[in-house]
């Protein structure tokens, strides 16, 4: 299922936080909204509302904005097209 924008969904998938890698966790919520995450850490709590970038997905590279921080263009690599669709790889 995807959202709105077409960003894949990700309830179920584990995350770590993006300002703390040590810390995992599993998305239990996510509303299609600009802030949809909900994550249960593994201590039991549940997070508040998150951005995407406040989030990893583990094993998928995390590109770095000139600031050092997590960039939002990993949210939108996972929402492009498949490329044996006939889709063309956009420039960056």
């Amino acid at each position: 299922m995807q959202t709105n924008s077409g960003r894949p969904r990700i309830v179920g998938v584990v995350v770590q936080a993006a300002d703390d890698l040590s810390k995992q966790g599993v998305v239990e919520e996510d509303d299609g909204s600009s802030n949809p995450y909900k994550v249960r850490w593994e201590d039991g709590t549940l997070s508040g509302w998150l951005y995407p970038r406040d989030i990893v997905v583990p094993g998928q590279e995390q590109p770095k904005s000139a600031l050092g921080k997590v960039a939002d263009i990993t949210w939108k690599y996972l929402s492009m097209p498949s490329l044996s669709s006939g889709a063309r790889c956009p420039s960056v």
